[in-house]
């Protein structure tokens, strides 16, 4: 699930998706989509150009699977993985955890 506040975007990623890798990475692309339009409305950009939409949804979506990844990563350590938060910025993703 996608929602957007403001300038940020949080995007929600169940316990059972995290789970199975496949299933969350399906969800992470999916909602990358919702991320970009929602990156897009805030901006103005009413018409982005496809290479647009395709070069900052895979940037979306790498930064998030990035993401993921080190959450699995805490996750099959016995660690607890926290939340993480990615603000995406006009070509840039600063990241935090």
């Amino acid at each position: 699930m996608t929602m957007p506040l403001g300038s940020d975007v949080l995007v929600f990623i169940s316990e059972d998706q995290l789970d199975d890798l496949f299933e969350a990475i399906g969800t992470i692309i999916h909602e990358s989509v919702h991320v970009f339009y929602a990156f897009q409305k805030f901006i103005g950009e009413e018409h982005p150009g496809e290479e647009t939409i395709a070069y900052t949804t895979e940037h979306i979506a790498l930064t998030l699977i990035k993401e993921l990844y080190a959450i699995h990563e805490k996750r099959e350590a016995g660690l607890q993985a926290g939340k993480c938060v990615v603000q995406l910025e006009a070509g840039t993703a600063e990241e935090s955890q």
